[in-house]
């Protein structure tokens, strides 16, 4: 790349190329700024600043520029071409891909640099992004600015103060009738309006995008919009499932959302019509969803309740005594217990078996008595959070009991010997 010093002494006050602006006190970068951090790279790729589907102007990451001598950009049908001035081209790495544009500029018409495209566009409205840094910061430079223009429309980013890469919008605008063909021009700009060299600001553009805004039908804000999506969920122990929340029949190109849950918790899809959240992220409780939906300027707000509930472990404790046997739990909630001998002996509850007396319990603890030495049985053991609608657990064992026999060894006191024989033992999807 040419030297900045290179270019000063080549260009003077009195070139017919620089105007009457005087270039002896142009700002010039001292030395070369630092690489980006990959962190930082990640960041702004994560924020799709370097991604643009559908970009209107050719070579948005200036890579297929042509140049001169020390870096000089030159004419390029198929990419950028000079507008004023030497704007340069850096090939090495930017914040996107390898190839930047270094330019300097302020407010004046003949103190800037500035590169130019064809706008092979129709009227309409327009917006876009792009990723760049400001080059120096001296006495009278203190920000940068990315000034577009097509047709006598001008548009100016956001000031640029930091000389790290960032993303920057480019504010919506028009192109007016009579754009198409029109040169669209990029230069860079500040604060000041001298024509002299010592109030001019330097900007690096890594990657620039540029998108048609669609024609949009904001109809739909007129009416009530309800977010699709449950209002109680029952979270199980083991939980990789995705809460899907919705604001349906919305065009992402046109209505943009925004998303707000409370309490905080992490999802996906912010600034989309639908969002997900990882079930293992909900709590229980209360979760309050605020959903701000904006199309051609005009923002309304619909809201959504989520209560969380913490599905109920169902397994129980069994002791046995004699033929009697004891089933317990110690779960807050609703519990409902029965007992079947298993005739079929098929570890589930036919409607010909018959249900041991008293048939269903309920309570933390129950006992049933009367069972029978060989006997194949079948517990159920329901269990109601007590939380939402619906938020329940449901656990089958299936087992052969044997009654309880007294051994004892010599010296040694009475030991009970095992009075069942587990054939499964499993929670049922409910």
């Amino acid at each position: 790349m040419k030297s900045f010093l290179y270019k000063l002494l080549l260009l003077g006050a009195a070139s017919p190329l620089f105007g009457q602006i005087d270039e002896s006190k142009l700002n010039l970068p001292t030395k070369e700024l630092p690489a980006l951090r990959p962190e930082a790279r990640n960041l702004i790729i994560a924020k799709g600043c370097c991604d643009c589907p559908g970009n209107i102007l050719l070579d948005g990451g200036f890579e297929k520029l042509t140049v001169a001598n020390q870096g000089n950009i030159t004419a390029n049908p198929s990419s950028w071409s000079p507008a004023s001035k030497t704007p340069q081209w850096n090939n090495g790495e930017g914040a996107c891909n390898k190839g930047f544009i270094s330019m300097w500029g302020n407010q004046h018409p003949s103190a800037h640099e500035s590169v130019k495209q064809k706008f092979n566009q129709p009227p309409g409205k327009y917006k876009g992004k792009f990723v760049a840094r400001f080059r120096n910061q001296v006495a009278n430079s203190t920000q940068v600015n990315l000034q577009i223009s097509i047709n006598n429309v001008v548009v100016n980013s956001a000031p640029i103060t930091s000389t790290s890469w960032g993303c920057y919008d480019i504010p919506e605008f028009t192109a007016p009738a009579g754009s198409q063909g029109a040169d669209l021009v990029l230069r860079a700009s500040n604060q000041h309006n001298q024509n002299n060299g010592a109030f001019v600001s330097w900007i690096d553009v890594d990657s620039i995008c540029l998108e048609k805004v669609p024609d949009c039908n904001c109809d739909a804000l007129a009416k009530e919009i309800k977010i699709q999506g449950p209002t109680e969920f029952c979270k199980p122990v083991k939980c990789d499932s995705t809460l899907s929340f919705s604001a349906p029949k919305l065009d992402a190109k046109c209505f943009t959302c925004a998303w707000s849950v409370s309490p905080e918790v992490k999802f996906e899809g912010q600034g989309t019509p639908a969002i997900g959240i990882p079930c293992k992220a909900l709590k229980s409780g209360k979760y309050e969803f605020k959903l701000s939906i904006t199309c051609n300027g005009k923002t309304v707000s619909t809201g959504h309740v989520l209560n969380v509930c913490d599905k109920p472990d169902p397994a129980f404790n069994f002791n046995s005594n004699g033929n009697s046997v004891t089933l317990s739990s110690s779960v807050a909630g609703n519990h409902s217990w029965y007992l079947v001998a298993d005739a079929n002996s098929n570890c589930t509850v036919d409607n010909n078996e018959i249900p041991v007396a008293p048939g269903v319990q309920t309570g933390n603890t129950v006992s049933y008595a009367g069972l029978v030495s060989g006997q194949q049985y079948v517990v159920m053991h329901y269990v109601d959070s007590r939380c939402g609608k619906r938020c329940v657990s449901l656990k089958n064992m299936c087992f052969k009991f044997m009654p309880s026999q007294m051994k004892q060894a010599p010296g040694s006191a009475p030991d009970a010997e095992k009075s069942i024989t587990v054939i499964s033992d499993k929670e049922v999807e409910s």
